[in-house]
């Protein structure tokens, strides 16, 4: 698999969608929400510090 650094400059919230596809795999229905909709129960902090 090729790295998102291949992408020409990827914005924060790319590269968080792109953790969060690495971290939780498309299988999972929970963890499919798109990163502007994550609930702050699963990512606490993270959602806040985007912002």
């Amino acid at each position: 698999m090729t790295a998102p650094q291949q992408k020409p400059a990827p914005s924060d919230d790319d590269l968080l969608d792109e953790a969060l596809d690495e971290t939780f795999p498309a299988s999972d229905p929970v963890q499919v929400t798109p990163h502007e909709k994550l609930p702050p129960a699963d990512a606490p902090g993270s959602d806040v510090d985007d912002r």
